[in-house]
C-alpha cells in the first residue's frame, strides 16, 4: 500500500504494456479518484526513463518525467522530476518500492 505526503492511502492501477507498433513498452495509471496517465519508456544507462502525461481528477494536465532503477532485487526507487499539474511547476519526489516479504507458509499438523 502506498501513502501521500499527508499518509493517505493511494488506490490505483499501473499496467504496463508492450506496443508493437511502436516497438516499445508504454504504461497507463488509472487512480482511485478519477485521475489518469499513459506513458512511454526508454531504457537509458541501467535505469528506465518514462515520459508520463495525464489528467486529474478536474481535467488539469498534468506531466512528469520517472526514472526507475534497481537497488538491489527487492528494491526499486523512482526519481520524479519535471512534475508539471495545469501551469503549477511541483517540486521532485522520490518513490521507493520494496518487495513485501513473503507470507510464513502454514504447515497443517498430521493428526
Amino acid at each position: 500500500e502506498a501513502h501521500d505526503d499527508q499518509g493517505l492511502a493511494l488506490r490505483g492501477t499501473h499496467r504496463i504494456g508492450w506496443d508493437a507498433q511502436k516497438k516499445q513498452f508504454r504504461s497507463w495509471i488509472f487512480d482511485h479518484s478519477g485521475a489518469f496517465a499513459e506513458g512511454v519508456w526508454a531504457a537509458a544507462e541501467g535505469t528506465w526513463v518514462v515520459k508520463m502525461t495525464g489528467v486529474g481528477v478536474d481535467g488539469t494536465p498534468a506531466s512528469a518525467t520517472r526514472r526507475l532503477h534497481r537497488e538491489g532485487p527487492e528494491r526499486i526507487v523512482v526519481d520524479v522530476t519535471d512534475r508539471l499539474v495545469g501551469s503549477e511547476e511541483l517540486p521532485d519526489a522520490t518513490i521507493v518500492m520494496v518487495r513485501p516479504p513473503a507470507l510464513p507458509k502454514v504447515v497443517s499438523e498430521a493428526k
